[in-house]
């Protein structure tokens, strides 16, 4: 089972969450309501564990002063809940709901660690793997040209590239 959290608050800078406009990674905590309803695989009444578990969340929301955060839960690669809780705008007292987008920002970098690593798990990649190889043009520190950068180095952040090159 995945638990998936989003969350927004006064410590990232900003009043409110899920109402970016601007062009950036975007990511929807659920699938698109046309495709199926979530009150189809839902139950209306959640579990004693599941309330006990959103009474958590809304506990150290309060604590850490969060604006609003949205949880999924999927299980065998299926949603089987979601939920919003707290403001998408404070100041228009917006709630905040299941459809709300997040900015994904750095947690992009997990995103694809993981997903390196379950492609490492099959023997598809291997961590030792040149990174040129698999984005199609040469990747190398300008003064260690000999040196192969790997996909090891850019998941650790010890490759010495950076984004002065136009990666």
């Amino acid at each position: 089972m995945l638990i998936v959290i989003f969350f927004a608050g006064s410590f990232t800078g900003r009043s409110f969450a899920g109402d970016f406009t601007d062009s950036g990674p975007l990511l929807k905590t659920r699938v698109a309501e046309d495709s199926w309803s979530l009150r189809d695989t839902v139950p209306t009444r959640l579990s004693s564990a599941h309330d006990d578990a959103i009474h958590a969340l809304e506990t150290i929301m309060h604590e850490k002063k969060v604006v609003g955060l949205s949880v999924a839960v999927i299980k065998h690669n299926k949603i089987i809940f979601t939920k919003a809780l707290g403001q998408k705008n404070i100041a228009a007292n917006i709630p905040l709901t299941e459809n709300d987008l997040f900015r994904i920002a750095s947690i992009s970098k997990s995103f694809t660690a993981t997903a390196v690593m379950k492609l490492v798990e099959s023997g598809k990649l291997s961590l030792s793997d040149d990174v040129s190889t698999l984005i199609g043009f040469p990747v190398r520190n300008a003064k260690y040209p000999g040196k192969v950068i790997t996909i090891k180095m850019v998941l650790s952040h010890t490759s010495s590239i950076n984004d002065s090159q136009g990666y």
